[in-house]
């Protein structure tokens, strides 16, 4: 996932867009951001929460089996392998002009706010995000957003200041990437449906009841010069 070098290789993948979008980014692929948080945090998560995992072979193909609360689930091979929004929000500045982010859900929201927003505070070493912290690592900018109205939005610089410049995270062809922020980052917030899950999470969890309502952000990268 995120091997995107064979698409660009053979022109499958222009060099810039007008627009690139993503529509409920995979959980726990993005929720967990490595530079962040230590391998050996991440896997004890993810057992405690998710549950003892171990790659299988279904029919032909390979698959990740889960076993949760006594139900053994197969998702596809890589759906425990953690990238973090800081690839993403990459991969989506050097290719898009404007980046959508959609159907966000509130794991993968806050870790990848925590990158947007300069106070370093709110990226706190090896401390996994839950409910009961995150009013205390984020503030007045968690009561501000998590008090946003269905359908309503707001300018992430008017709450709180944005990052100057976003850690390159990925190789390039030229061995390092251009220095880039976002100059712009609007959060609307979501609506759900009864009877209709907004996450495939969600669906996958028919007793799931405590999902939120998804968050949906536009960002306007702009690179900036070598050397900052």
């Amino acid at each position: 996932m995120c091997a995107l070098s064979a698409l660009e290789e053979d022109g499958r993948l222009a060099q810039r867009y007008l627009i690139v979008s993503c529509w409920a980014p995979a959980t726990p692929t993005f929720a967990y951001e490595p530079t962040r948080l230590a391998p050996a945090v991440i896997a004890e998560e993810l057992r405690r929460t998710k549950g003892e995992a171990r790659l299988v072979r279904h029919g032909k193909e390979s698959a990740l089996e889960v076993l949760h609360a006594g139900r053994n689930l197969l998702f596809p091979p890589w759906k425990f392998d953690i990238r973090g929004p800081l690839v993403l929000l990459q991969i989506m500045a050097m290719h898009g002009a404007l980046c959508v982010l959609g159907s966000v859900d509130s794991q993968v929201f806050w870790e990848l706010l925590a990158q947007l927003i300069d106070d370093p505070r709110v990226r706190p070493a090896d401390v996994v995000f839950s409910d009961h912290n995150l009013p205390k690592i984020f503030g007045d900018t968690y009561t501000r957003l998590s008090t946003l109205p269905l359908g309503a939005s707001c300018d992430l610089s008017e709450i709180t200041p944005l990052r100057p410049v976003i850690p390159s995270v990925l190789p390039t062809a030229t061995g390092s990437a251009r220095p880039y922020r976002f100059r712009q980052v609007s959060i609307r917030r979501g609506a759900l449906w009864s009877g209709m899950p907004a996450s495939s999470t969600a669906r996958q969890f028919q007793s799931m009841t405590e999902e939120t309502p998804p968050w949906f952000l536009t960002l306007v990268p702009e690179t900036l010069a070598a050397g900052i």
